[in-house]
């Protein structure tokens, strides 16, 4: 309390709004501290910096010095807009420390500032150090780009002011426009790479040039779907879009794929295989576990065995006995049914088929609570010694006798790894 208290006044409030828990016990004062507290006092950079480091250290706070003297950077002052900006910045959580998107800026910027203007501050925070693109002529030209050079640098239609700004032409941003635009890919490759040429956009702003044979490919929106993510935070109440991106292709991604392009699996997966020229995340499988994928189009119960939202496991985990469990009697199929649906997409989830010993039974309702540890049919599972006591609480718990119980134990001993403790007398059974 001491050492707060003998803050300056006219420090205090830029201390305050800019120190954040560093994680470890320590306490950070980041370097858009230094920015703000230099264009609201009209000093350069580098003096600002030495008087928040003498607070610093007075503090206890981690800081980290970056001007050095005589240096271009040190000594450039600031203007207030640059200044709310890295405010700004900082209250989304977005540290200069780490390289700044044109995500990032739109997605800061209010309604009623321009990019034109915004690219004004943009420059000064380049001028400052700080990790920025060279995008202020994108930014400048955004407002007057024709129609299609706006999707070519959004991604998704820019009609709607939440996906309404400039990023890179990157090529998960082409593809989605052309899908937006119903063009085919050479198309936005064209066009980003003439208003590149135009404006004199830095060439980190476009995607690399595109291979001649996805020239006259043109994406639908099943291969969107199945490959880029992107559009508005349902969790979020902001009024904000998503630039697009690539996504791992995941069994479930491309089970449906298969499913609404009516192909079999196995024929879908050679269909996108080709994008993983421009970047499209599709896993590298050898010749065995292609040829092990599905022939047929996914039916229901195949979609239900990749769906991660029927599975006790947490997402992006293998699967796991009880997940087996859990789908098979909600299938109403033997374990070793749902075990054959599911071994031939684990590849696509870098999952190794680990499971053995899955029976032919069926599951019964009761089985899922048996084979977890809580008997709730959640994780974690049971597994080693099951004692006469355990299965005595688990008959109460279901409603029937222990022998009742040891038998349907039994049935999944090997699967899950279960050693049974042998009854003691003929009440097991009664």
């Amino acid at each position: 309390m001491e050492r707060v208290a003998s803050v300056p006044s006219h420090l205090f409030d830029i201390l305050r709004r800019y120190v954040v828990d560093g994680g470890d016990g320590r306490s950070i004062l980041p370097w858009a501290a230094t920015i703000d507290l230099a264009a609201e006092w009209e000093i350069p950079l580098r003096k600002a910096e030495r008087i928040l480091a003498a607070q610093a250290q007075e503090l206890r706070l981690v800081h980290r010095r970056r001007y050095v003297k005589g240096s271009a950077e040190g000594k450039f002052v600031p203007s207030p807009e640059a200044g709310r900006l890295v405010a700004w910045l900082h209250e989304a959580d977005i540290r200069l420390e780490g390289a700044v998107s044109l995500r990032d800026l739109a997605y800061v910027r209010p309604y009623q500032t321009s990019f034109e203007e915004l690219s004004w501050s943009v420059d000064e925070l380049r001028a400052a150090g700080v990790s920025l693109p060279d995008a202020a002529r994108l930014m400048q030209a955004w407002d007057d780009l024709p129609t299609p050079s706006r999707y070519a640098f959004s991604g998704a239609d820019p009609s709607f002011d939440a996906a309404d700004y400039p990023v890179p032409a990157t090529s998960a941003v082409l593809f989605t426009a052309s899908q937006q635009l119903r063009e085919n890919l050479s198309f936005l490759w064209e066009t980003a790479g003439k208003e590149s040429e135009r404006l004199g956009l830095d060439p980190g702003l476009t995607a690399s040039a595109l291979p001649k044979k996805l020239a006259d490919f043109s994406p639908s929106w099943h291969e969107t779907a199945a490959l880029v993510t992107y559009g508005f935070d349902e969790e979020s109440d902001a009024e904000w879009c998503e630039s697009p991106s690539w996504t791992p292709l995941t069994a479930q991604a491309l089970a449906r794929y298969a499913q609404q392009r009516h192909k079999g699996v196995r024929q879908a997966f050679k269909a996108l295989v080709p994008l993983r020229r421009i970047g499209a995340l599709i896993p590298e499988l050898d010749a065995e576990s292609v040829a092990a994928l599905p022939g047929e189009v996914p039916d229901e119960h195949t979609m239900a065995t990749v769906d991660p939202q029927l599975r006790v496991s947490p997402p992006g985990s293998p699967p796991a006995p009880l997940d087996l469990v859990s789908i098979a009697g909600r299938l109403g199929e033997p374990v070793s049914r749902t075990w054959q649906r599911i071994r031939p997409f684990l590849p696509l989830d870098g999952a190794p088929p680990t499971i053995t010993g899955v029976p032919e039974a069926v599951p019964l309702w009761q089985d899922l609570s048996l084979l977890s540890e809580r008997l709730d049919g959640q994780l974690p599972a049971l597994g080693g010694t099951v004692s006469r006591e355990r299965m005595a609480a688990c008959a109460r718990a279901v409603g029937k006798t222990p022998a009742w119980v040891r038998e349907r134990l039994t049935v999944y001993t090997e699967m899950f790894g279960l050693e049974l403790e042998p009854a003691e007398t003929e009440d097991d059974g009664s």
